[in-house]
């Protein structure tokens, strides 16, 4: 998809830094933390991972299903702003984007999604406080 994007829109590159991440790992975390921290200030986040939804009722879901989607998603936010916060406090300057889902707003989610409802409804929580 990031691919993608850059074929369509050139001129990206040259606007924001682009970058393939495993969310699920601690270690590329830190990378991506280190090599933002070198660049100039980041003045603008946009965080959109996001694991397969994965239709599975309930009583089939495992901890391990809810904690990967919380470590692509919701864990990967926060140590990203951990690092990026205090740059854009600093230079008083910046915004952060934290994509969630329709899902997560509607009284009616579908069924079947529970770790993938349940992660972007944390990814509100953490926007908004």
């Amino acid at each position: 998809m990031l691919d993608e994007l850059v074929q369509k829109y050139p001129d990206l590159n040259d606007k924001l830094i682009l970058k393939k991440v495993d969310m699920s790992d601690t270690d590329e975390i830190e990378k991506l933390n280190r090599e933002l921290n070198e660049k100039k200030p980041v003045t603008d986040m946009i965080h959109l991972p996001a694991p397969k939804a994965k239709p599975l009722q309930f009583k089939k879901m495992t901890w391990d299903i809810f904690k990967a989607n919380m470590e692509i998603s919701f864990r990967s936010a926060v140590l990203i702003l951990f690092s990026v916060l205090p740059r854009m406090a600093k230079e008083k300057v910046g915004k952060v984007v934290l994509m969630s889902s329709i899902y997560a707003l509607e009284e009616a989610t579908p069924n079947f999604l529970s770790a993938y409802v349940s992660t972007k409804s944390a990814m509100i929580g953490l926007a908004r406080s």
